[in-house]
């Protein structure tokens, strides 16, 4: 990367939406329990994704004003703003634990994360879990508004139509 380069990472999306309100085939076949693993294991993913932007950025703050070029894209759910959570109690825990869930995860309206291989349709067990169409284009849109934000593109037209988004 040049030294006035900027690196985006892009966080995990949490693959499921509210099971406890909207249950779905692909909830079922894991349980709630499973569920709520699996959302809390993407949270701490980004977290862990988060902190490593940080550290990467103190890191390349050498003295030569380059902290700031590894900038974090939030891609967590469908919306925008904190990420909601619910009550669950998983077993061996004294208190209920906060699971975060997704709008747009797997038992969501219009999910960004295709489901379990055979349970979507017209898909493949290695398409599991990774994004929609319409988890590419919210992941597009974020990282298209972000890189439009950059003063140091000085471009004569803007860099991104956000039409869509």
């Amino acid at each position: 990367m040049k030294p006035d380069g900027t690196l985006f990472v892009l966080d995990y999306p949490i693959p499921f939406d509210d099971v406890s309100e909207r249950p779905c085939i692909e909830s079922r076949v894991l349980g709630e329990n499973d569920v709520a693993l699996v959302n809390l294991f993407a949270s701490r993913l980004d977290e862990t994704i988060a902190e490593a932007v940080k550290l990467a950025n103190q890191i390349l703050d050498d003295g030569n004003e380059r902290v700031g070029n590894v900038t974090l894209v939030p891609w967590r759910t469908s919306t925008e703003g904190p990420t909601s959570t619910y009550a669950f109690q998983l077993p061996g825990h004294a208190e209920p634990s906060a699971v975060p869930y997704n709008p747009g995860g797997l038992c969501g309206k219009n999910p960004m994360i295709i489901g379990f291989g055979p349970l979507a349709q017209d898909r493949e067990f290695g398409d599991s879990l990774h994004p929609s169409a319409e988890g590419v284009r919210i992941a597009g849109c974020r990282l298209g508004l972000d890189v439009s934000e950059l003063e140091s593109l000085h471009l004569a037209q803007p860099a991104f139509n956000s039409t869509g988004c």
